[in-house]
């Protein structure tokens, strides 16, 4: 396969803003593109020119962007509010979860009615997709700061470096009433970034060096069955991103 380097996408501002969060959209050849002022913007096609744009927190930067068939969530670095938009820029809900914040939230691929967040409380929330609020609430024995939805579970990337698996439909519960049913220490600090792909998970994340958090080299690599580890891939600098 070859790569062709196209001219990048100009932002048509004034003055241009950072990039926080970025999201392709399923359906059609739009970027959805989130800057440092809360503002998601979309970016249309080979001719890269700016679409509809609209607002989707309280001027903090846009923390994560997921785009579905017919909408737009996003979430504020702040946590003050998880929302839904239409591709039209219109709000459709905006949930406020006081008192606590929301850290992350994952939306299943292949079905939009699943909308899973984590709170700092910490809890995970199971969201009505049409209004918003919550439908059930679940507690995790630590704070998550990842989510992703592979085919058939949720996966949960924690600040104790512990990945963790929930299997939203039948709400199994472990003794200590917690939804986790597989788990696997995976980085002596926290997880940095997640994703999967097929029967695989992999993940980045926090070392430690005479206690104090260093960056950890390897891309942690697991059987997403069993949370059997794989041989990791190392980087020595250190990974930053996962994607």
């Amino acid at each position: 396969m070859t790569y062709n380097v196209i001219a990048p996408i100009v932002q048509q501002d004034l003055y241009p803003l950072p990039i926080s969060a970025l999201a392709f959209d399923p359906v059609s050849d739009t970027l959805w593109a989130g800057n440092s002022a809360g503002i998601v913007a979309a970016y249309h096609g080979s001719s890269r020119a700016r679409g509809v744009y609209f607002p989707v927190g309280d001027g903090r930067p846009v923390r994560k962007i997921a785009a579905g068939d017919i909408q737009i969530r996003a979430l504020p670095d702040s946590g003050v509010g998880l929302g839904a938009w239409s591709k039209g820029g219109v709000n459709k809900w905006y949930l406020r979860p006081a008192p606590s914040s929301i850290v992350t939230f994952a939306s299943h691929p292949n079905n939009s009615h699943s909308l899973v967040s984590a709170t700092n409380t910490p809890e995970l929330l199971m969201h009505n997709t049409s209004t918003g609020n919550p439908i059930r609430t679940l507690s995790c024995p630590a704070q998550i700061s990842h989510l992703h939805f592979s085919q058939s579970v949720l996966i949960s990337g924690s600040a104790d470096g512990v990945l963790r698996t929930h299997d939203i439909r039948t709400s199994m519960r472990r003794d200590d009433g917690t939804l986790g049913e597989l788990s696997v220490k995976a980085h002596l600090g926290g997880v940095q970034g997640l994703d999967a792909s097929g029967n695989f998970v992999y993940s980045i994340g926090w070392s430690l060096r005479q206690s104090h958090p260093v960056t950890d080299q390897f891309v942690k690599v697991y059987d997403l069955r069993m949370f059997r580890p794989l041989t990791p891939i190392p980087f020595l600098a250190g990974p930053a991103f996962l994607n």
